[in-house]
């Protein structure tokens, strides 16, 4: 099998790990081995790791694996948020099968497999969110965000758009 040929099934898989460097793999194994009933993670590493790079992944791998799913990154504002992730998902997805990752006509919006994988950010989360499906969440920077903003972002928001997937306990029920 060529390099590109097994690129190419990786991508199909959504298997994306190989992507990452050395600690990167030990961190995403890490959070990958946690219990299913885990409900948030929390990533402290220093600036430059490459926290942003491993968060875009794990998200592409859950729109791969998950189809007909949506997927967020949500950042503390749209205009940082865009600057640090659009250059990210481009980079990662530059041996992507063609067409399997296709912007849309939304603005920041991708059809990755049958899924879609969505940014946005907490200075816009109420307009952009609300009444979301999402399999989903990966949160950007958040020490950055206004910690009023944050909160209630985070608890009227995002975890109701959460409500539903399969990932967390009690999904589903009202």
């Amino acid at each position: 099998m060529s390099l590109n040929t097994a690129k190419a099934e990786a991508w199909k898989r959504g298997i994306l790990r190989w992507k990452l460097h050395k600690t990167q793999k030990e961190v995403y194994d890490q959070i990958k081995t946690l219990p299913q009933s885990t409900r948030e993670v929390l990533v402290f590493i220093s600036r430059r790791w490459g926290k942003s790079y491993l968060g875009v992944t794990m998200a592409l791998e859950d729109c791969i694996k998950n189809p007909g799913k949506q997927v967020a990154i949500i950042g503390p504002n749209l205009k940082q948020t865009r600057a640090i992730i659009l250059p990210i998902i481009k980079k990662i997805c530059l041996d992507a099968p063609d067409g399997f990752i296709k912007e849309t006509k939304s603005e920041l919006r991708w059809r990755v497999g049958g899924s879609e994988l969505i940014v946005a950010a907490f200075d816009t989360a109420l307009e952009s969110l609300r009444g979301l499906e999402l399999w989903n969440v990966y949160l950007e920077e958040t020490g950055l965000a206004h910690p009023d903003q944050y909160d209630y972002t985070l608890k009227s928001v995002i975890y109701p758009t959460l409500m539903h997937s399969k990932r967390y306990p009690g999904a589903g029920r009202i």
